[in-house]
């Protein structure tokens, strides 16, 4: 008997690092579990189909204009329920704020990348008019700032048991879901990174369940679905949409005219993919394409939506919810104008900026020059002591504001340099020309342009012109820093700079480019495999061959060299830096047959520091 035993806690547990091994494979796919959810559902709730027919009726007649639609916007309060068992699934409150911000830009088309929609669906593109804001007042009619805190001992959670929902089971219980819509945010079981209650279901459970690994767009988010629009996708179900598939093949009906039928969900980034006669729809917000790829709701899905809240309507009685009751009226966020470098030694800095009024926190961001990662933290105070820095090394900071769940665009950059730089290791700069060179604060018409002060100089002179252009100015400065202004939009510009001393010039330092916002410096980055794509604009697939090839074209005018990096999404570098030459009208070709068919971002720095990132998907 014990032998038996053993071998059985021994199949057990291969049972279980095989379904670990499962998850981990699996995590970085889009799972909704929301199809398995409502299948549960109406196997334990019989009277749910009929419910949810006497919503689409009403749909339908709000539709044909028998029942009157709901005009204007339509606010609904959000509680959040964070239930969590280990610190690091206790995520703060502007990692919440931050996805709330997402939330409002996608339903209202705000958001920044509706250009990457595809030209036949921009005419359908539409904003449901719908906002969401953290409940102000809870059930009892007291102040709250809509977000709920819970540990559990629980180490995961799972769509058919729901107990993240009920405190006597280790969860959250409900707001009545007649005021709020219930958002719960946790650790979910088999890689699931979130599902919905469709309307209909039963109060208690109505509501959204997200993975906290997916859930808004900082803290503890995994790639790649660091945007939040796992929260966007399942609030849609929330709000009566399907997939756009339907969940069958071509022939099923996801009830919105204006999304093309199509016969699959569509994982990663699969533009241009076409089935049931149509170019698909891969950019909704309702397949299973990544965080990057998603972009729109259209016409049909709006008004959709907006049925639930028409007289009769599933979700009328939230129009008259008294819980965003002493709410401020949301306002344009601005971030800090002004940031300054307080005190600055070989390895940290104090960096402060104005206290704005009504603001309740602050982000902010920093890197070193030449790494191309931002590390982002919250604060409640209008100034940071960065430590941990490089010395003699250069640093930029950005700052945005937190004003309840509204989160301000990023400061303009401050650029500064850690001490502790010695004379070991640096070229003489009046042999080979300044060194630390740096441009920030670009516009469409300007361009400032820093470098490492070089002792004794009495002033410098900067050369700069078009790329390709025979005409140069120059400016003299006697500060280590310019300001170059009257520039042509999305032209490349190249310049270089010499300190002088006296009568006696130095030497010009090695040539530097910068391009202005206007066009993008990438003119096409084109893929041969037809599953490979990716979300960035200059990224188009074509599927006329199988070969793992990539083809670079720039827009350049004369040949440069670049640093390209290959990553898997896990950061690890399968591809070390190499430098590539890259010239005018000739493409570079990678070949990247030798790679497993896994995701991977191709990061590309121009000479000059501009860095591009692709998203691929080589599976």
């Amino acid at each position: 008997m014990t032998n038996a035993w053993t071998f059985l806690r021994l199949l057990l547990m291969i049972s279980y690092l095989g379904i670990i091994s499962t998850i981990s494979a699996q995590e970085l796919k889009r799972s909704c579990g929301t199809v398995d959810h409502l299948n549960h559902l109406i196997e334990s709730h019989p009277n749910m189909r009929q419910s949810m027919q006497r919503i689409e009726n009403n749909a339908f007649r709000v539709t044909n204009g028998s029942v009157k639609s709901v005009k204007g916007k339509i606010s609904i309060p959000i509680v959040i329920h964070v239930v969590y068992n280990t610190a690091e699934q206790n995520i703060s409150d502007q990692q919440i704020y931050s996805q709330i911000k997402v939330l409002n830009e996608d339903y209202q088309r705000l958001n920044s990348d509706t250009s990457n929609t595809p030209d036949p669906f921009k005419a359908v593109a539409a904003s449901s008019g719908i906002e969401f804001r953290l409940a102000s007042k809870d059930p009892d009619g007291n102040p709250t700032s809509g977000i709920i805190r819970k540990k559990t001992g629980k180490s995961a959670f799972y769509t058919t048991s729901n107990n993240i929902k009920y405190s006597n089971m280790g969860g959250s219980d409900a707001w009545p879901r007649d005021k709020y819509l219930n958002i719960w945010v946790g650790p979910m079981g088999l890689g699931v990174l979130g599902y919905a209650q469709f309307p209909g279901g039963p109060a208690e459970t109505d509501g959204v369940v997200i993975n906290y690994k997916a859930f808004g767009t900082m803290g503890t988010v995994m790639a790649p679905f660091t945007l939040g629009r796992t929260a966007t996708h399942e609030v849609g179900h929330w709000l009566n949409l399907k997939h756009i598939s339907g969940d069958g093949p071509c022939g099923v009906d996801d009830g919105v005219a204006d999304t093309p039928p199509t016969d699959r969900q569509h994982y990663g980034c699969a533009m241009g993919f076409s089935s049931c006669g149509n170019l698909d729809m891969v950019t909704n917000f309702m397949d299973y394409s990544d965080d990057g790829c998603m972009n729109l709701f259209t016409k049909g899905q709006a008004s959709r939506m907006r049925a639930l809240f028409a007289p009769g309507g599933f979700r009328h009685s939230i129009l008259n919810s008294d819980g965003l009751e002493n709410v401020t009226p949301i306002a344009t966020v601005e971030p800090p104008a002004t940031i300054k470098l307080s005190t600055v030694g070989e390895n940290r800095a104090r960096i402060d900026w104005e206290q704005l009024k009504g603001v309740s926190a602050y982000l902010v961001r920093l890197k070193r020059e030449g790494t191309g990662k931002w590390i982002t933290k919250p604060f409640d105070r209008n100034f940071v002591n960065a430590s941990k820095l490089k010395s003699c090394s250069q640093y930029e900071i950005q700052v945005a504001s937190v004003v309840g769940g509204e989160v301000s665009d990023f400061s303009s950059s401050l650029i500064f340099e850690t001490q502790g730089c010695t004379d070991e290791g640096y070229q003489n700069p009046m042999e080979h020309g300044p060194s630390n060179i740096r441009v920030s604060s670009l516009t469409e018409e300007s361009a400032k342009i820093d470098w490492r002060k070089v002792e004794q100089a009495s002033n410098y002179k900067v050369q700069y012109k078009v790329a390709g252009a025979k005409q140069v100015y120059s400016k003299i400065v006697t500060d280590n820093s310019a300001s170059l202004s009257r520039l042509k939009k999305g032209q490349r510009y190249l310049f270089r700079i010499r300190a002088n001393q006296g009568e006696k010039n130095g030497a010009y330092s090695e040539i530097s480019s910068f391009v202005l916002p206007g066009q993008n410096s990438f003119a096409t980055l084109r893929t041969a495999n037809p599953n490979m794509g990716g979300f960035a604009e200059f990224v188009e697939a074509f599927p006329d061959t199988d070969a793992m090839k990539v083809e670079l074209r720039m827009n350049v005018t004369e040949q440069q060299a670049i640093r390209i990096w290959v990553k898997n999404v896990r950061g690890k570098s399968v591809l070390a830096k190499k430098v590539y030459q890259i010239s005018p009208n000739k493409p570079l070709i990678m070949d990247l047959s030798h790679l497993p068919r896994e995701r991977y971002y191709i990061e590309i720095e121009e000479q000059g520091g501009f860095d591009h990132q692709v998203y691929l998907d080589l599976r």
